[in-house]
């Protein structure tokens, strides 16, 4: 996701796309409203292209007075920040530089799939998060 000011209005439980991970590291901090973040691990050893297999490590929900959440690249940041409630939350997001030919990867639990995310489709995605 580029960096910058991002309106999250409901999480929508069948978009694949809000679990993801970055080729960079990440902060972010929720300055209106309330965000529910989830962190994930990786369970398999990546060698089977397009399969990955996620435990939840733990949740937790993020006010503004909480301060900054920080990711780590690749694996070590596979999370999900949603909304939950019924009005429009906001957070600030900040991304060191690429490490990568892609920007991240996106994962679907669901059924243990995993794509390489690239820029064009997170600035679609970005565009679609502001949304209501």
């Amino acid at each position: 996701m580029p960096p910058g000011l991002h309106l999250a209005s409901r999480r929508d439980d069948r978009d694949p796309r809000s679990y993801v991970d970055h080729t960079s590291w990440g902060a972010y901090q929720c300055v209106a409203g309330t965000l529910v973040e989830e962190r994930y691990m990786r369970l398999d050893d990546g060698a089977q292209p397009g399969t990955a297999r996620l435990r939840k490590l733990w949740q937790r929900a993020w006010l503004p007075k909480d301060g900054v959440s920080i990711v780590g690249a690749y694996a070590e940041g596979i999370h999900r920040i949603s909304n939950l409630g019924s009005r429009p939350a906001v957070s600030v997001h900040l991304y060191g530089p690429r490490m990568g030919m892609f920007d991240g990867r996106d994962y679907d639990p669901s059924c243990d799939f995993v794509c390489v995310r690239h820029e064009g489709d997170d600035v679609k995605a970005a565009a679609l998060q502001v949304a209501f």
